[in-house]
């Protein structure tokens, strides 16, 4: 694995002890250090876009589930999985679901929930695109069927798994931020990609409170 992967995948380990007050000797940890490791398998091979694979994908909603069970994103049925996207019905009901559903993702991350619910109002309210926030990333893009059919007896989604057509419908910017990153560091692993770039305002502001959780747990 090339160094760049390397020192990614340190943070990203990092970044998960922080997020969820983790240590190396939980059994959660274990288990997430065993999905994580398989994504650095060659037989893990990317199968779609933004770093999709089998072990991705299996990574990610493992973490997803910690995050529901945490308050750090909400637990709670998609129940429309084919609203327009961008459309005020799909904004609205993130809005509500991180204002009502999500409390310790708005106490830990005060500035990327003001971030976030900002970029989803500006589009509701001018009712079209706003160029000034990059409203692409509010899904992943990758598809969970694939991930199915091939764990068809292992893998159970959960009905607050917000998958849709077009992949799982971001809770919020943790989500997309982490989601990124595990995206990232296959891409890294296969030679697709050479650093990380967050251009997203949400996706900056998510990074720099994350690191700020770091220092404070350093200190």
């Amino acid at each position: 694995m090339a160094n760049s992967s390397e020192k990614y995948s340190n943070d990203f380990k990092e970044t998960i002890k922080v997020i969820f007050n983790e240590t190396e000797c939980s059994e959660w940890y274990k288990e997430f250090e065993k999905k994580f490791n398989k994504i650095k398998d060659e037989d893990d091979e990317i199968i779609g876009k933004y770093g999709c694979s089998i072990g991705a994908m299996e990574l990610i909603l493992f973490i997803r589930k910690r995050m529901r069970d945490e308050g750090l994103a909400p637990s709670i049925i998609l129940e429309n999985n084919e609203f327009e996207k961008n459309s005020k019905e799909h904004y609205n009901f993130i809005i509500n679901s991180i204002e009502n559903y999500s409390p310790k993702f708005i106490e830990r991350f005060p500035c990327t929930y003001n971030t976030d619910i900002h970029k989803k109002r500006a589009c509701i309210m001018k009712e079209k695109y706003d160029v000034s926030y990059n409203l692409i990333y509010d899904y992943d893009g990758w598809n969970y069927e694939n991930l199915i059919n091939q764990n068809s007896e292992k893998i159970k989604l959960n009905s607050e798994d917000w998958i849709t057509k077009e992949g799982h419908l971001y809770y919020n910017e943790l989500d997309h931020y982490l989601t990124y990153y595990v995206g990232l560091i296959k891409r890294l692993i296969e030679g697709q990609a050479k650093q990380m770039s967050c251009q997203d305002p949400g996706l900056k502001e998510i990074k720099r409170e994350i690191e700020l959780l770091k220092n404070i747990r350093k200190n």
